[in-house]
């Protein structure tokens, strides 16, 4: 791989993928009850619990956990808060529960007739019970952001468990155990199969394509389908990776080392080079900054969320003992993620 000087874009970015969420055409009247205080600078902390995904909107911050019921079920919920929530005010607006395994995934969010949020479900079927198939499975369930009635609205030919989902306002994109999915929204229906991979945990898009990584290896496909093509091969397996607007991919890797790749020149930057014992979690852009979270493996602690300024380098967010910690998110002003304790927001 040849190196290249670090090109600063000050320009908006395509927000999906691990840094951003969905497009900024949120309007005010969907986060009117949720509040709206002035974030404080440094480290907060906005809610409290397990989380298995998060995504980031204009003002409110998304995300699905898991948990125990009374009746000692498997439980999850879709929530939803303000970014400046104080940890207690988050609102759940769909919890369901049953015997065995029952999981949330990542979630998106999207503009249709009205707002909707798509997370994916996924369960066990070693233990049925009356509000559950008695096999495994996983699934796309819609739920109005306003509140109302969940819909399941596509069935995943093999499991997702917490993978990724993307979305461009027209359609949903996900992985599952064996393929690149997506179906029509915002009501679902057909399942498209992309792409067959196998080991492969992360999609992202932009205007024509749809992104994913496979080992060392970045590809792209069309998002009507088509001849797949080879974009990135790094030195190490990639862990987690993020595409921009503007032509620039960033990737982690096993081992530590996060780098860009410009699309039409192939030149790749070194943001930060291997660190023995260490892998990348999640990377994004919050427009100026490349942002990443990078952890002590095999026992996933000791894990830093690090921003890399273009004028002043890399600087790690102080914070205490961090385990378990991805989901990463950005906006112009702010970066949040989850790790054991729940979710946490810093300000610049």
């Amino acid at each position: 791989m040849t190196t290249k000087t670090r090109v600063v874009t000050m320009a908006a970015v395509l927000t999906v993928g691990a840094c951003g969420g969905a497009p900024s055409e949120e309007v005010s009247q969907e986060s009117a009850p949720l509040s709206a205080a002035a974030a404080p600078q440094g480290l907060t902390q906005l809610a409290y619990g397990d989380v298995t995904g998060l995504y980031e909107s204009t003002g409110n911050l998304y995300w699905t956990k898991s948990g125990t019921n009374a009746l000692g079920e498997q439980a999850a919920s879709f929530m939803r808060m303000s970014k400046t929530n104080p940890p207690g005010d988050e609102v759940a607006l769909y919890t369901a529960g049953a015997p065995g395994s029952y999981t949330f995934g990542n979630v998106v969010w999207a503009l249709a007739d009205t707002y909707y949020g798509y997370f994916s479900v996924t369960y066990d079927g070693r233990e049925s019970g009356p509000r559950r198939p008695a096999t495994s499975g996983s699934e796309i369930i819609r739920v109005p952001l306003a509140g109302g009635e969940a819909k399941v609205i596509a069935t995943s030919p093999s499991l997702i468990g917490t993978r990724d989902l993307a979305t461009d306002g027209t359609s949903l994109y996900w992985e599952d155990a064996t393929g690149i999915r997506s179906t029509p929204l915002p009501d679902g229906g057909t399942v498209t199969t992309l792409a067959e991979t196998v080991l492969t945990s992360h999609v992202g898009l932009d205007a024509n394509s749809v992104y994913f990584e496979a080992g060392s290896l970045i590809e792209s496909v069309p998002k009507a389908g088509g001849l797949r093509t080879l974009l990135v091969t790094a030195y190490a397996n990639i862990t987690t990776f993020y595409i921009d607007a503007n032509g620039y991919i960033f990737w982690g890797e096993e081992g530590g080392a996060v780098h860009e790749q410009t699309l039409d020149t192939n030149s790749v930057f070194t943001f930060q080079n291997p660190i023995a014992g260490r892998n990348v979690i999640s990377v994004g852009l919050d427009g100026t900054h490349t942002v990443w979270i990078d952890c002590a493996e095999p026992s996933n602690d000791d894990c830093q969320v690090r921003i890399y300024d273009p004028w002043d380098g890399t600087f790690t967010v102080p914070q205490p003992p961090s385990t378990g910690a991805n989901h990463l998110q950005c906006d112009s002003t702010s970066e949040y993620w989850s790790d054991q304790t729940g979710i946490k927001r810093y300000v610049w």
